[in-house]
C-alpha cells in the first residue's frame, strides 16, 4: 500500500484507474444503501488484498483493484461503497515490523474513472484487528453516511468459531477473525467472534466473509441479531478470495444479490471452493430441532466416529465437520433427519461445493455431504476447548457440550 497517511486522498497508480478530475457534488443526504470492504492484510495477505499499486510480488490485481473495475458509485450517486485497509509497509509484503497506517478511503467513479478518497488516516500504532477500532470505522461511516442498508465484506484470516490465538499456539498462524501480525506471523493480534458482532453498531442486511472457516452454526449464531444473511466458507479459501471484479455490479444496489455473488465465486474457483447463504431468520428454527434431536440421543455426542463425519478442515485441525453429517452419526432417525433437513433448506438459501476440493494441493478434501454448515464435535482430549465450547451462546442453546 503507499503511504496514504501523508496525503489527502489517493488514486490508483494504475494508468487505467487514474482520476485527478473532481467535478461533480458528493451527495450528502441519505443514502440508499452503503458498502463496506474491510481488508485487514497486516499479513501474509498483504500483496493481494488491498494494494492500490503494483508491488514486486503481485502477479495480479489486488481484490482492491479488481473491485474498482466493477459498476461502483458515481461521485454523487446515492449509494455509498468505502474501503477500509491496513496493508504491510510499501514494497515488502513480509516485513510485520515496520508501521503502516490503516486508512477509511471512500470509492467512487468520475469522468469514468475509478478514485479513492481518503476519508480517515489511523495512526501507525492503531491494531486495525480489533473490535475496538472496527467499531469506530463503522461508527464513523454510520454517523457521517446515514443509510437504512449496510452491508459488509470482510477480507482477512479467518477460523471461525476458535477462541484468538487458539490456531498460534504452536499450531497456525490463523485466528477466529482478523489478523494483523505483530513482528511476526507468530505473534497476531485478532477478534472473536461474539466481539466482533458486539462492536457493529447498525443493522446490515450482509457479512461476507472472504476468510477461511467462518461457515459455522456457531458462527452464524453470534451474528443473527446483527445482520440478515450471511455469506461464508464452511472450508478454508485459498489466497485468491471472492471474484472481486464483479463484487460491486452485485453488491451495490437497491437489492444486493447475494446469490450471484456466491455463484461468481464458484465459477472463477478452478483450486476449490465451498460457499453458503445463510438467512439469519431462520436460525431459531434450526436450533430448536438441533437441540430436541440431541436432547432425545444423550451423551451420544462423545461417541461419535469423528472419521465417519464430512470433514472440513484440513490438516490436524480436527475443529469443523458438517453439521447434518454430525446430527446423522450421532444417530437421528430418519423422521429427525427429513425435519432438519427442512429447515436447513429455508435457512440456507444458496449453497455450492466443488467434491474435490483443493486437488492435488496439501489441502486436498473429498467432500461427499455437504449441508452448508460446519460445526464442533467435541472430543476428552479437547479439555480447554470443551470448556471453551461450553460458554458460546450456540452450546447455551443446543446443549451439544454440558
Amino acid at each position: 500500500m503507499c503511504r496514504m497517511r501523508i496525503i489527502a486522498a489517493v488514486v490508483f497508480c494504475t494508468a487505467s484507474l487514474l482520476s485527478c478530475h473532481k467535478q461533480e457534488e458528493v451527495w450528502d443526504g441519505q443514502y440508499d444503501s452503503v458498502t463496506i470492504y474491510v481488508a485487514e492484510a497486516y499479513n501474509n495477505l498483504s500483496d493481494g488484498i488491498s494494494g492500490t499499486s503494483p508491488r514486486k510480488s503481485q502477479s495480479k490485481n489486488s481484490d482492491l483493484q479488481d473491485l474498482c473495475l466493477g459498476a461502483i458509485p458515481g461521485k454523487g450517486d446515492h449509494r455509498a461503497l468505502f474501503a477500509f485497509c491496513h496493508n504491510t509497509y510499501k514494497d515488502n509484503d513480509y516485513d510485520y515490523k515496520t508501521p503502516n497506517s490503516p486508512v477509511l478511503i471512500r470509492i467512487y467513479r468520475e469522468s469514468g474513472q475509478a478514485v479513492l478518497d481518503t476519508i480517515k488516516v489511523y495512526p501507525e500504532e492503531t491494531v486495525s484487528a480489533s473490535a475496538s477500532t472496527l467499531s469506530s470505522v463503522l461508527s464513523l461511516i454510520n454517523k457521517n453516511y446515514s443509510s437504512d442498508h449496510y452491508g459488509i465484506v470482510y477480507s482477512s484470516h479467518g477460523s471461525g468459531w476458535l477462541p484468538a490465538n487458539y490456531y498460534s499456539t504452536g499450531k497456525s498462524t490463523i485466528q477466529s477473525v482478523g489478523s494483523q501480525f505483530n513482528g511476526s506471523s507468530k505473534n497476531t493480534y485478532e477478534i472473536d467472534i461474539p466481539d466482533f458482532a458486539a462492536c457493529i453498531p447498525m443493522h446490515l442486511d450482509y457479512v461476507m466473509f472472504d476468510a477461511c472457516l467462518m461457515g459455522g452454526i456457531e458462527v452464524a449464531w453470534e451474528l443473527k441479531n446483527v445482520c440478515d444473511r450471511i455469506v461464508f466458507s464452511p472450508t478454508e479459501i485459498f489466497k485468491e478470495g471472492f471474484y472481486y471484479t464483479s463484487l460491486a455490479d452485485n453488491l451495490v444496489r437497491d437489492d444486493p444479490d447475494l446469490e450471484q455473488a456466491c455463484r461468481d465465486y464458484m465459477d472463477h474457483y478452478s483450486s476449490g471452493a465451498t460457499i453458503s447463504l445463510v438467512k439469519c431468520s431462520e436460525l431459531d428454527q434450526l436450533a430448536s430441532i438441533v437441540k430436541r434431536i440431541i436432547a432425545a440421543h444423550p451423551g451420544k455426542v462423545w461417541d461419535i466416529e469423528c472419521n465417519n463425519v464430512q470433514k472440513y478442515y484440513t490438516g490436524n485441525h480436527p475443529w469443523f465437520f458438517d453439521l447434518r453429517d454430525m446430527i446423522r452419526e450421532l444417530g437421528a432417525s430418519a423422521r429427525e433427519l427429513a425435519e432438519l433437513d427442512s429447515v436447513l433448506s429455508k435457512c440456507i438459501i444458496f449453497k455450492d461445493y466443488t467434491p474435490e476440493f483443493g486437488k492435488d494441493t496439501s489441502y486436498y478434501i473429498k467432500i461427499e455431504r455437504y449441508s452448508g454448515l460446519s460445526c464442533y464435535i467435541p472430543r476428552t482430549s479437547y479439555a480447554s476447548l470443551n470448556d471453551y465450547y461450553r460458554k458460546i451462546a450456540w452450546n447455551k442453546v443446543v446443549g451439544l457440550v454440558e
